[in-house]
């Protein structure tokens, strides 16, 4: 949605393996626009759109939730990309490298967060769910939920359920071979369930990398291809294709651990911290590189930050 030079621009490369599945809602979205071009750009209704999602979603169980406001319109879209929004920049969503050190950092290079903001914006994850066909993560060929509590709820759940026990395995996805292969880590119920909001519901919940990465460590137990060579639980049977015992502990995240502790424990501070944080990364866009300056377009100008 961002390229280098520009801020966030109404744009998705949907040749990019990363943003598959993404044209249903853009589509979704084209009406919208087309009612609404002479007074918003392309880019303007995706964040209007994205703010009142997470207003409707933190507030549907929580009286107090903040609201998240739009404070800007008159963003410009890129200029190479066709109706729908789709063409603009490659943009990786996360190095490939991903451990803690790379997440802090590259959401400090993009936009300019510190490790709460990092940490608050991961959090959305929560109330996410994994399709396979399309990302090639979830629990076997279904769907999979990253966080316990009612769906489509912006809660603290998330955070709550990195006190499971985590297992990491490396999925094959034969079903979905122009995917391939993914790592992910998992949490299996049993018997007892998790809890979804209504009731009890038995399967997996998944994490991925990059959301492990805010409670532990694992920069020096990664190979050159990224796999994990470190264990989040002693629980675990496996991890990947080794057995588990011949695996070491994960050393904890320094800058995000605390972080995750006070959420799991305080769900009003953690939405209004993604209110804050979510308004940032709109505001202030897509920064390339380390240069200090902010690059955001309002309406004919250029404003630095």
């Amino acid at each position: 949605m961002g390229n280098q030079d520009y801020g966030c621009d109404g744009c998705v490369d949907l040749t990019h393996p990363d943003n598959k599945g993404l044209d249903t809602i853009m589509l979704k979205h084209l009406s919208i626009l087309r009612n609404n071009r002479q007074w918003f750009s392309r880019v303007d209704i995706w964040q209007i759109c994205a703010l009142t999602a997470l207003d409707i979603s933190s507030s549907r169980y929580e009286q107090n939730a903040p609201h998240f406001k739009m404070t800007f319109i008159g963003r410009k879209d890129c200029p190479n990309a066709d109706e729908i929004g789709d063409g603009g920049d490659k943009v990786d969503m996360y190095p490939k490298y991903l451990n803690s050190k790379a997440l802090v950092h590259h959401f400090y290079q993009y936009f300019g967060f510190d490790a709460r903001c990092t940490t608050a914006v991961m959090g959305t994850h929560g109330m996410a769910m994994a399709h396979p066909w399309n990302s090639g993560q979830g629990d076997g060929t279904f769907p999979s939920k990253w966080a316990e509590g009612t769906p489509w709820v912006l809660d603290n759940w998330y955070f709550k359920g990195f006190g499971k026990p985590w297992t990491y395995e490396i999925r094959p996805n034969y079903e979905f071979p122009d995917i391939g292969e993914k790592k992910q880590w998992y949490w299996q119920s049993g018997t007892q369930g998790y809890w979804d909001g209504d009731g009890f519901q038995e399967g997996r919940l998944i994490m991925l990398d990059s959301d492990m990465a805010l409670k532990y460590d694992f920069s020096d137990y990664q190979d050159q291809n990224g796999y994990i060579y470190c264990k989040t639980s002693y629980e675990a049977r496996h991890h990947g294709p080794q057995p588990a015992q011949a695996v070491p502990m994960c050393p904890m995240a320094y800058d995000t651990y605390d972080i995750i502790e006070e959420y799991a424990f305080d769900n009003l501070k953690f939405l209004y911290d993604v209110e804050y944080c979510m308004l940032k990364m709109f505001n202030t866009g897509y920064r390339h590189g380390m240069d200090g300056n902010y690059k955001m377009y309002y309406g004919y100008g250029t404003n630095y930050y």
